[in-house]
């Protein structure tokens, strides 16, 4: 009989653990996520952005160069290693960025997913079809060409190019936060 109930016992702490694992790496993914990102190189030279990411789970892109300074508002999740940054433009129908955007997370680093498969699958068909019906011989290279050139930004007016992506430039400890003060 005891060695019943200690065999129950263990069979809840791993069902408890199994439980439990994925809602304590998801606050834990909050919290190494959060904080100030910057894009590495500005935009021909002078359009950067700054991605802020509260613990909260809101965000604010800072868009600026040339004149130009706004702020677009709104809320992000991760599944796995993607972040997904979704903007409301009900609530903010004038902000610059509007609906989804989604990041590959590499490191402290966010790369912006471009293309996904099926939507280059979906461009292709349409090019073929658009081939067919005007006697053009249009062609895509492969994901993997087109992907590697479409994901490239220019770093100047001269032509240069490059990746760009969003650099962790602060981090926010969420837990510190939450603590109320004594005061």
């Amino acid at each position: 009989m005891v060695d019943v109930c200690i065999f129950i016992k263990s069979i809840a702490k791993v069902l408890l653990t199994f439980i439990l694992s994925p809602f304590v790496l998801f606050v834990l993914g909050q919290n190494k996520l959060s904080g100030v990102y910057q894009t590495n190189f500005a935009t021909y030279g002078m359009f950067g952005r700054t991605l802020t990411l509260n613990c909260d789970s809101s965000a604010v892109i800072n868009f600026r160069g040339d004149l130009l300074n706004d702020n677009s508002f709104g809320n992000w999740t991760t599944d796995r290693k993607i972040l997904t940054l979704t903007f409301d433009s009900t609530l903010h129908p004038q902000q610059r960025y509007k609906g989804q955007f989604n990041y590959k997370i590499k490191r402290n680093r966010l790369y912006l997913v471009n293309f996904t498969r099926n939507q280059y699958q979906e461009l292709k068909e349409k090019i073929e079809e658009h081939s067919k019906e005007n006697a053009t011989d249009l062609k895509l290279p492969s994901y993997r060409n087109f992907k590697k050139k479409f994901g490239r930004t220019m770093k100047n007016h001269s032509g240069k190019t490059g990746t760009q992506y969003l650099k962790k430039i602060k981090s926010t400890d969420c837990e510190r936060k939450n603590i109320p003060n004594d005061n």
